[in-house]
């Protein structure tokens, strides 16, 4: 709507903008902060193989890859 109708009234507005946001920015950090060791070592082996799947099944699925059509 801002692009479409950019002259019309914005009413609606979020109080404590830049405050708020940064709180809970803090508290998120802090509770990462306060994991067990373990933890970061299970989530450091479950993302590695998340992203070698996901690097693999981009790899062989990509268009790039495929030949083009052959026209019969």
């Amino acid at each position: 709507m801002r692009t479409t109708r950019p002259t019309l009234p914005r009413t609606f507005r979020t109080s404590l903008v830049p405050w708020i946001p940064a709180v809970e920015v803090f508290f998120a950090v802090w509770l990462i902060s306060k994991l067990n060791p373990v933890t970061w070592i299970r989530f450091a082996f479950r993302m590695g193989l998340g992203l070698l799947f996901y690097a693999r099944f981009g790899y062989h699925n990509t268009q790039e890859n495929r030949p083009p059509p052959k026209k019969e």
